[in-house]
């Protein structure tokens, strides 16, 4: 039942709703996590891995920082909050930034070694 594409989404999208529970609304972050771990996105790095097979990190980046700049803008949320939920997103945006780098013809940035 859960091979379904949808439910793959869904968990990604929950994994998401989990990490920025976590800091707006801690107490419900578990329970976020708890269904997405049961669509198959029990943890950071399962979200991470989705992104980054998908090639969906740029834009994850940039809806993540735009929608927060908006909350914060329009006084949804207060700083702290908006830089706490960069903080979160920060292992996404660095590793992003690091292979962006790494691939350009011109830089001297090392790639990222896979463990074996």
């Amino acid at each position: 039942m859960f091979e379904k594409p949808i439910f793959t989404y869904v968990g990604m999208a929950l994994a998401f709703v989990a990490m920025l529970l976590g800091v707006v609304k801690p107490d419900w972050a578990v329970f976020a996590w708890t269904v997405a771990g049961i669509l198959g996105f029990g943890s950071v790095s399962a979200l991470r891995t989705m992104i980054d097979s998908k090639g969906w990190k740029t834009h994850a980046i940039f809806v993540v920082v735009g929608i927060s700049a908006l909350l914060q803008i329009f006084g949804a949320i207060t700083p702290e909050v908006f830089q706490s939920i960069l903080v979160v997103f920060a292992p996404i945006t660095g590793l992003t930034m690091q292979q962006a780098l790494a691939k350009s013809p011109t830089s001297s940035v090392p790639t990222i070694k896979k463990a074996a």
